[in-house]
């Protein structure tokens, strides 16, 4: 679930990448501080969530190592899987995310 901003909203882990780095390493970073687990760096996203001050990369994660918890207590509520049915009934912190995650899933592997 989101944090303070996105109070009561549920959202993908996400946070910024450093001055230099890399996108996909950024990836990497985030979902072991986050959710702890440790993945390969993807190499290009699948799409781009764009605001008027931010742009979001999200990457299709297929395979990981360790078993996700919830690491960031102080900036996530909560930790949970979702079907993409069950996704389209929840609030989300930005509504273009069902759409994103069916074509994340219909993505060739």
């Amino acid at each position: 679930m989101g944090g303070q901003q996105y109070a009561g909203c549920w959202d993908l882990p996400i946070g910024p990448a450093r001055p230099g780095e890399p996108s996909g390493s950024a990836v990497v970073r985030v979902l072991q501080k986050q959710i702890g687990v440790r993945v390969e760096p993807p190499e290009e996203p699948f799409a781009h969530l764009q605001g008027q001050q931010f742009r979001v990369d999200i990457y299709l994660v297929d395979r990981r190592i360790g078993r996700p918890s919830n690491r960031a207590a102080h900036e996530l509520d909560g930790l949970a899987w979702f079907t993409p049915e069950e996704v389209t009934g929840l609030r989300l912190a930005d509504p273009r995310l069902p759409g994103l995650l069916q074509a994340g899933i219909d993505q060739p592997r």
